[in-house]
């Protein structure tokens, strides 16, 4: 065919030679698809040497357009090529990391903080992108097709290698040097990306269906990827730090006395904690990308502050168990925490090569931890102000789950010199209790107190009596004065129908609240009220619940933690 067209080579003939090659590639082709007896690589070879041959005899035509003909002719055949090359890809992930696990990861060389395998899989990638390349074709919409297709396989191949890291990193408990570099791999991951992006065509693909794919896969997959393998493998040093910092409280006992905090004192409280993580910090910063160091430390940073929270400032609180341990700190003992937490942030600022002072600032387990700090030298009365303040729906696990309605009546008095609360239990109704309960026979009552500040030294509870008549009617009114000296919303009533025993505890048989802030001033407000199991806060209110609890001494504050963390028990449903 070579000879016949050096010799004849007029634009008829080229067209009529072109159309005999397509119809004769068309049938082969077609009939080779069916019977599947080539590989799609064999294929892909085939293409490239018509290609040539197109291009080198028959391009002269006056119709060069005619090529599409042959693209169109491959297309089911580039796009065999690329799914079978999206299975072998996994086979090659595979034999990557085996390798690397052989060398445990070894850097690829003393400047680069990656392992081979990122490298191997991307050097894979682009091979596979330069055939595409190689194609050249010039239908925009097959080609857009390809590229879609190629992108999907190079989604495909960075998520499961993401996987494997993250794996690695929870079950084989890599060493510090050797997590810094599977870490780095994400980080090389995603610069390698960047770098295959452009060769795509960079700016060309904006607006194309690759294009979107790839830059999730960038800006949203790979980036949080990234953060939770960075926050996984802090994580896994927390063990050993909460072993440093659990000594933190037997150094704080030392400290006692009212005179000034020295420095050295504020020093020593956090320094075995920080000697610990000095080592792996330093080891971190050698082996480490920048982007993927500071995001490690950016963890450990909170790791630390929230545990100096939950075993040093904050004891453990929870519905069912109550108050948990702790110590009731001192001011001299506080000001002991803030400084060493002067001392955590200089550690974690690395000298400017760490983290941000204004991060570290700005973070919500510092803010939280000094807000904490702060409420050790408030009074009982301000921290249960803050509280009803604070705490708007209380009354959330009731309305999610009611195991019953209490209906009542508030009145406020506001006069010259007096404020009082009368609030009146008309009756209870729809209540959830179990046909044998504690007592046998369920006599349920409603017990009402008033919560706020300065309630010292005056009645803040009472009881209706109990009624055995289901749904019970109560018609009582109780009357609670007030301090003239605090706002109205700074109180609330708080209501719990037990049910009665004598002799015997009483078991809870639900709970609600209501703020006086939602009775209009010296007004009157009907409600009916859905009973919950326990009350809901947030974790503002949890807080301030810690630290009232750590005041075994005060009244106040004991009675007011006791009634807000009550729960009905699970063996009454």
């Amino acid at each position: 065919i070579s000879l016949i067209l050096a010799d004849f080579h007029t634009d008829g003939f080229l067209l009529l030679v072109r159309g005999l090659l397509g119809v004769f590639f068309f049938h082969i082709l077609a009939g080779a698809a069916i019977q599947e007896d080539c590989t799609t690589s064999d294929y892909m070879n085939l293409f490239f040497k018509v290609k040539w041959f197109f291009h080198k005899h028959i391009s002269r035509s006056a119709d060069p357009e005619g090529s599409v003909d042959l693209h169109e002719i491959f297309s089911l055949h580039v796009r065999a090529w690329l799914d079978e090359s999206t299975q072998q890809f996994d086979g090659f992930l595979k034999n990557a990391i085996e390798q690397d696990k052989e060398s445990k990861f070894q850097q690829t060389a003393e400047h680069c903080h990656h392992s081979w395998s990122v490298v191997h899989i991307f050097s894979a990638l682009t091979e596979c992108h330069s055939v595409l390349q190689s194609i050249e074709c010039p239908v925009p919409e097959l080609q857009n097709e390809y590229y879609l297709l190629y992108s999907q396989l190079v989604v495909r191949v960075l998520t499961k290698y993401t996987s494997v890291i993250r794996n690695i990193l929870l079950k084989d408990s890599p060493t510090s040097k050797m997590g810094c570099v599977l870490l780095n791999n994400m980080e090389q991951m995603r610069q390698e990306l960047e770098k295959l992006y452009k060769k795509m065509g960079g700016e060309q693909l904006e607006n194309t269906e690759a294009g979107d794919v790839l830059n999730r896969l960038q800006s949203e997959q790979l980036r949080q990827d990234l953060e939770d393998v960075c926050i996984i493998f802090a994580r896994s040093q927390e063990p050993s730090i909460v072993e440093h910092i659990k000594a933190v409280p037997a150094k704080l006992a030392k400290i006692r006395g009212n005179e000034p905090l020295n420095t050295q004192e504020g020093t020593a409280v956090i320094d075995s904690a920080l000697e610990y993580l000095s080592n792996n910090v330093k080891t971190m910063f050698a082996s480490c990308n920048k982007n993927v160091f500071k995001r490690v430390l950016k963890e450990l940073f909170r790791i630390n502050l929230t545990n100096i929270q939950r075993l040093v400032v904050l004891p453990h609180l929870s519905l069912e168990k109550g108050y948990d341990g702790g110590m009731d700190l001192t001011p001299k003992q506080c000001a002991a925490i803030s400084a060493s937490l002067v001392t955590v942030q200089d550690f974690f600022h690395c000298e400017g090569s760490g983290l941000r002072k204004t991060y570290m600032n700005d973070c919500a387990e510092k803010k939280r931890l000094v807000t904490a700090l702060e409420m050790y030298t408030r009074s009982t009365d301000s921290l249960i102000t803050d509280f009803i303040t604070v705490e708007t729906r209380q009354d959330k696990t009731a309305a999610d789950d009611p195991l019953g309605e209490l209906s009542l009546q508030v009145d406020l008095f506001v006069a010259q010199g007096e404020q009082k609360v009368v609030a009146k239990i008309i009756s209870a109704s729809r209540l959830i209790w179990p046909a044998s309960s504690v007592s046998g026979i369920f006599r349920p009552y409603v017990e009402v107190t008033l919560l706020g500040p300065a309630l010292a030294g005056l009645r803040r509870r009472h009881e209706t009596k109990s009624k055995t008549k289901n749904p019970p009617a109560y018609n009582e009114a109780f009357t609670f004065p007030m301090s003239k000296m605090c706002d109205i919303d700074s109180y609330e009533l708080h209501f719990a129908i037990r049910d009665y025993c004598f002799g015997r505890q009483k078991p809870l048989v639900g709970v609600t609240t209501l703020p006086l802030k939602s009775v209009p001033n010296a007004g009157t407000l009907s409600a009916r009220l859905s009973l919950g199991k326990n009350l809901y806060f947030s974790e503002a209110g949890k807080d301030i619940l810690c630290i009232l609890a750590q005041r075994p001494q005060d009244e106040i504050a004991q009675e007011f933690v006791t009634l807000k963390l009550e729960t009905r028990t699970t063996e009454l449903g």
